[in-house]
């Protein structure tokens, strides 16, 4: 269809009213030169007419068009929206969890500064120890003397 639309655009009026005619000669006195003019006035008009309905589909169609493509926008401005939140909220919340990563690593490395100590501590005990019972056993001597004084102390809750 849209091919005949053209081929009537570039029709001349003298070819768009032998068209409309149907092919009579017009030279032949068929017409009177008013039929003629009638005729061709016709066949614009006839033009002109389907030029228009062509120009009002195109715009029916460009607005369609148009309709979707702010539809469209509307709905990608709405998904940008989106993640933008969705972004700040990753992003804060990675925030957070260094800080606590942070805090949690600091926390670590002094518990296994505490646990050096401990362990250290623990060693020079075992030492002292050690070295009382070599030496006589002062502290399991010092122990048994409050046991025999005070009696062997049970727990009961156990």
């Amino acid at each position: 269809m849209e091919q005949q639309d053209k081929s009537v655009i570039s029709m001349s009026p003298e070819e768009s009213s032998e068209r409309c005619r149907g092919g009579i000669n017009v030279g032949s006195g068929d017409f009177t030169s008013d039929a003629v003019t009638v005729a061709q006035l016709r066949a614009r008009v006839e033009q002109q007419s389907s030029l228009i309905a062509m120009l009002k589909q195109r715009n029916d169609e460009t607005f369609k068009e148009l309709s979707q493509c702010r539809t469209l926008c509307e709905t990608n401005t709405a998904h940008n929206q989106e993640l933008q939140r969705c972004l700040s909220e990753v992003s804060r919340a990675k925030s957070v969890l260094e800080q606590r990563f942070h805090a949690l690593s600091s926390n670590h490395e002094e518990l296994t500064i505490i646990m050096e100590e401990y362990k250290r501590n623990g060693r020079k005990t075992a030492c002292r120890t050690g070295g009382d019972k070599e030496k006589g056993g002062s502290f399991g001597q010092t122990r048994r003397k409050r046991e025999a004084a005070v009696g062997p102390q049970r727990n009961t809750e156990w």
